[in-house]
C-alpha cells in the first residue's frame, strides 16, 4: 500500500497490479498487514489508531478490533 493514499492494493503472485482491494472504511495510514487464523485480513490502521479486519475475498470491512493507540 503506497503511503498516503489510504488504500490497500491487490497484486497477484507475479507482482502484477490487480486493483484496489479496500479503501474508505476509516483507512488512515495503513501500516501493516497480517492474515488472522480465520483467514481475514488484519490491517494496522496507524492514522486511525485501530486494527481493521477485512474479508479477504470481497475487501469488505468486517469490524474494528481495537481503538487503542498504535505506536509505529
Amino acid at each position: 500500500f503506497p503511503l498516503g493514499n489510504d488504500q490497500i492494493l491487490r497484486y497477484d503472485s507475479a507482482g502484477v497490479f490487480q486493483g484496489i482491494f479496500a479503501s474508505g472504511n476509516g483507512l488512515n495510514l495503513p501500516a501493516g498487514l497480517s492474515i488472522a487464523p480465520d483467514g481475514s485480513l488484519l490491517v494496522a490502521n496507524d492514522g486511525g489508531n485501530s486494527v481493521l479486519r477485512f474479508n479477504t475475498t470481497s475487501g469488505a470491512l468486517l469490524n474494528t478490533l481495537t481503538n487503542a493507540a498504535l505506536s509505529g
